[in-house]
């Protein structure tokens, strides 16, 4: 998801919150030198909230992207096995014409195990 120029939605949920977090910094430093360290350490605590806010937005971006990798080469392996996989079915079937079901099982069992 992007906006109309391009950015994406995550970094510019982090900048935004950048600006928020250094201006709640520097209304705390303000508050401090004014003898004010309740108003101060108030600023300091929402600026470490949105220090928390940046880390975590970007984090989620890392881990989604990280996650859609790891997926997409599971996925790759795993397409070679499922074709494998339904050949051998379509092979039992086709061998199978007539036979009893439990010649089939037995067949496929044989065939799975490595003595076929």
């Amino acid at each position: 998801m992007q906006n109309q120029h391009g950015v994406p939605w995550w970094l510019l949920l982090a900048a935004i919150a950048g600006v928020i977090t250094v201006v709640a910094l520097g209304l705390g430093v303000w508050q401090f030198l004014c003898h004010k360290q309740l108003e101060a350490a108030n600023w300091a605590m929402a600026a470490g909230g949105m220090g928390i806010f940046i880390f975590s937005t970007v984090q989620l971006h890392r881990d989604a992207k990280r996650e859609a990798g790891r997926l997409a080469g599971a996925r790759a392996k795993l397409k070679p096995v499922a074709w494998l996989a339904r050949r051998m079915c379509e092979q039992a079937v086709i061998e199978s014409g007539q036979k009893p079901m439990k010649s089939m099982a037995y067949t496929m069992v044989r065939r799975l195990s490595g003595y076929a």
